[in-house]
C-alpha cells in the first residue's frame, strides 16, 4: 500500500469487540494478524484501537527493509495513520515483524524508541509494542532514557 492510497475505507477489518487490557491480549491480537509472509518480508503492524482500547483495525505495512531508518519510517507512517482517523484519538498496538531469532535486538530497541517518539509526536497513546518472528511474539521492553543503562535484572532497583 502506498501512502497516497491510505484511506479510511482501508480500515474495514474489525478487531475483537473487547478492550486490550493486558500485554497478553495485545500479543494475541498481533499474532492473529501477522503471518509468516509478513515476517519474512519485514513488516510493521499498526493496530488501531479506540480510546477505550477496543481494537478497530490493523494497518500492515509490508516489505519494510531491515535497514529502513526507524524514526523517519514511523513518523511518516504514523502521520498518515493519524490523518486517516478523522478527528478520532486512537490508541495503538505496534509490532515489528522480522525474520530471525526471537530475542530483542538493538535494532528492535531502536524501532521501539522511534515508535514511542512518533506516537508522542502524533498524540497517539502507544499501548504495547512487540517484535514478532516466526517463533514468537516478544514484548519490547520500555525504552531506556537516553544515556542511561538499565540495571541488571536482579538488581534491587530493577523491580
Amino acid at each position: 500500500m502506498h501512502t497516497d492510497d491510505l484511506h479510511p475505507d482501508d480500515l474495514t477489518d474489525p478487531g475483537p469487540e473487547w478492550p486490550i487490557t493486558t500485554e497478553d491480549d495485545a500479543a494475541d491480537l498481533v499474532d492473529s494478524v501477522v503471518d509468516l509472509d509478513d515476517i519474512v518480508r519485514g513488516s510493521l503492524l499498526f493496530y488501531l484501537c479506540d480510546s477505550g482500547r477496543v481494537p478497530l483495525a490493523p494497518v500492515m505495512i509490508c516489505d519494510v527493509p531491515l535497514t529502513a531508518p526507524p524514526g523517519e519510517t514511523l513518523e511518516h507512517w504514523l502521520g498518515h495513520v493519524s490523518q486517516v482517523c478523522e478527528g478520532e484519538t486512537p490508541t495503538l498496538v505496534f509490532a515489528r515483524a522480522r525474520p530471525g531469532q526471537s530475542f530483542v535486538l538493538d535494532h528492535d530497541r531502536e524501532w521501539h524508541r522511534a515508535a514511542v517518539h512518533a506516537c508522542a509526536a502524533n498524540r497517539i497513546p502507544l499501548l504495547h509494542s512487540f517484535v514478532i518472528t516466526q517463533h514468537a511474539v516478544v514484548p519490547l521492553p520500555p525504552p531506556v532514557a537516553d544515556g542511561m543503562v538499565p540495571p541488571p535484572p536482579n538488581h534491587p532497583i530493577a523491580g
